[in-house]
């Protein structure tokens, strides 16, 4: 589970946020197979005897990781009473096989550091959006061509989707105030497109066979 804390300024007030430099997927995909071949050759009284052969066929194990950045590592400016604020986070698979991403969203308390800034207020009504269509891949949010989502369905493996927070600002603050919002993801099954998978759980056991 990867949670990332983003502040949303009040007026023209503004800071950086910070973020980190994707990671990405080594290795093979989960769920393929390795052979594993051996031959030993071998003489008896110096006469050479028949090549001995041998193989062994292993699967490839999940590994589940992921990573939640801020893309300009900025802020998002706002003013008292805005409606739909936006602020931007970027999901990346960095795992080793598609997977569903659930989402869910924290304010921190009132008083809380965040980025070197003191949350004062909540923002109102967050939503989470995704761009679709000509706009997927734009990092700039798209109200033309976009979605309400409450996750990310079937995300590749090395795979990114900007997520957008939408929130409103109360009309009382007043410039300089600041809130912070916290992103988490939690990694779910892929699998069956337009539902969300249930939560991944790590195999129990181990073994060669099967993906774990």
């Amino acid at each position: 589970m990867t949670k990332r804390a983003k502040l949303l300024m009040s007026a023209t007030a503004g800071i950086a946020a910070f973020g980190a430099a994707p990671a990405f997927a080594a290795g093979t995909t989960a769920n393929s197979s390795i052979v594993n071949t051996a031959t030993v050759n071998y003489t008896v009284g110096g006469v050479a005897q028949t090549a001995i052969n041998a193989s062994n066929t292993l699967t490839v194990d999940r590994v589940i990781t992921m990573l939640v950045t801020e893309p300009g590592n900025a802020a998002t400016p706002v003013v008292p009473g805005q409606a739909n604020a936006v602020t931007t986070f970027l999901v990346t698979n960095t795992s080793n096989a598609p997977l569903d991403f659930g989402l869910a969203l924290a304010q921190p308390a009132s008083g809380t550091t965040v980025h070197g800034q003191t949350d004062t207020f909540d923002v109102t009504t967050p939503t989470f959006w995704i761009n679709t269509g000509p706009s997927i891949a734009s990092a700039t949010f798209d109200p033309g061509n976009s979605v309400q989502v409450t996750f990310l369905d079937e995300l590749a493996a090395d795979a990114s989707r900007h997520v957008f927070v939408r929130g409103s600002v109360p009309a009382a603050e007043t410039n300089g105030e600041a809130a912070g919002v916290n992103l988490t993801i939690q990694a779910r099954e892929a699998g069956s497109a337009g539902t969300q998978g249930a939560v991944v759980t790590q195999t129990v056991g181990a073994n060669t066979a099967g993906m774990d």
